[in-house]
């Protein structure tokens, strides 16, 4: 099996390697190519262009007024390149849906110059409608279409491994999963196009509003006198729990080590395509309409570039660092509760953020 690895995204250098150890046949120049022609600056312009558009040329969503890159000249002047596309499997590392479908539709998009009988996989984070219409032209272009988008569970950013989220027909996954098995540590097919996309959001929705409900349980226990550690030791008893009580706040948000790996704006991104795809399908946007507003400037929120976690700070930095980076038996915390609504300084060290400097103690401590 010949396998062309199409994107600069990290997954996509992460399933080269493991498919080379697994002893799959890796093509690079042709998928080099097509990378090349989905740079920053004109994948903003397509995303932009071709929100309704799904059907349009490359060259229509490529047209900009600035001088044509080396990778769109090579395109231009190669009128019949059928020939150099000859692997079976074209995986697709790209940023977003839009480039994905910038790739693969037109006169001299992959799905005309991919031998017949390609297997497309979409290997992004991406939108549900855009993902069903990509599948269906496969289809009819007489290709077949996975998406294996990576799952955020954070046990495997703390470990290194990768769960993806499949959707495509029965066939194409079995036929697959050789392929799947090599490159992620477990793979889950969840239904049909768009389903695995439709899982990821559901994902990314619940992880973006885990993370704000344990800062504010934990804020709310640390003022009647429960010390962060025992309040995480007990919600991870109960129902209350979840993957991120259980390891985000032990391993990045108490300890400070903000260091995950996923940046607020990658998080962002997925609300908002949950989000958008919760408004096409006219369901009540309920709680995720809280969830994402919290998400976004101009609010007290991280910029896109930070680590998710630092978006905890906004209930935490009242709590000592000495509390919050050391596990303390839950015997030690103080009985007797704080007047809520006693005047409190938060004592934020400006030159680090989330980091406080106003003693060790809980407020039911303080004189």
């Amino acid at each position: 099996m010949k396998i062309s690895v199409i994107g600069r995204e990290a997954i996509g250098a992460r399933s080269r390697t493991a498919l080379s150890r697994a002893g799959f046949e890796v093509a690079g120049e042709v998928a080099d190519k097509v990378t090349d022609q989905v740079t920053a600056e004109v994948a903003d312009k397509v995303a932009a262009e071709t929100a309704g558009a799904a059907t349009a040329t490359v060259e229509q969503r490529c047209h900009a007024p600035h001088e044509q890159s080396e990778a769109e000249r090579w395109f231009d002047t190669h009128a019949r390149p059928r020939e150099r596309f000859t692997s079976e499997v074209y995986l697709l590392a790209l940023a977003t849906s839009q480039q994905v479908q910038k790739v693969l539709t037109g006169k001299e998009g992959l799905l005309r110059l991919a031998p017949p009988g390609s297997v497309i996989v979409d290997l992004c984070r991406g939108d549900v409608n855009i993902s069903r219409e990509l599948a269906v032209q496969t289809r009819l272009a007489g290709h077949h279409w996975l998406e294996a988008a990576s799952s955020r569970d954070p046990r495997d950013e703390s470990e290194g491994h990768l769960t993806l989220l499949v959707g495509g027909d029965d066939a194409t996954v079995q036929r697959m999963t050789p392929l799947l098995e090599a490159i992620a540590t477990r793979h889950l097919h969840v239904g049909d196009a768009g389903c695995g996309h439709a899982a990821v959001l559901a994902n990314d929705y619940l992880h973006a509003a885990h993370l704000i409900t344990t800062a504010e349980a934990i804020a709310m226990a640390y003022r009647a006198g429960v010390r962060p550690h025992a309040c995480i030791d007990a919600i991870n008893l109960g129902a209350g729990r979840s993957a991120v009580s259980e390891v985000n706040f032990p391993r990045w948000v108490l300890p400070g080590d903000y260091d995950s790996g996923i940046s607020t704006g990658a998080l962002r991104r997925d609300l908002r395509l949950a989000r958008s795809y919760v408004t096409t399908l006219k369901l009540p946007s309920g709680l995720m309409k809280a969830v994402f507003d919290r998400w976004q400037p101009p609010e007290l929120c991280p910029a896109d570039e930070d680590d998710i976690h630092h978006l905890c700070d906004r209930w935490l930095s009242d709590i000592p660092a000495q509390l919050r980076h050391t596990s303390s038996p839950a015997t030690d915390a103080p009985s007797t509760p704080t007047d809520a609504g006693a005047p409190r300084s938060s004592g934020r060290d400006a030159s680090a953020p989330g980091r406080v400097t106003d003693g060790s103690r809980p407020p039911a401590e303080k004189a």
